[in-house]
């Protein structure tokens, strides 16, 4: 992998600040679907819901 930097110095994709505004969204936006299934899924007594929520909320520690 270093063999494509072609001297010009390897920046890491995490450091770019374009990167880190694009996950900071996505994680808004990965929260606000969280809230919206927990409310959702406890207003229509749905299971399905509460579950699902769950599971999205556990994808934001992979992600960052």
């Amino acid at each position: 992998m270093a063999g494509n930097c072609c001297g010009q110095g390897c920046a890491s994709p995490a450091t770019s600040v374009r990167y880190r505004r694009i996950l900071w969204v996505a994680l808004a936006i990965n929260l606000a679907m969280f809230a919206l299934e927990i409310g959702a899924g406890v207003r229509a007594g749905s299971v399905s819901l509460l579950s699902d929520s769950l599971d999205s909320s556990a994808m934001p520690p992979t992600t960052a």
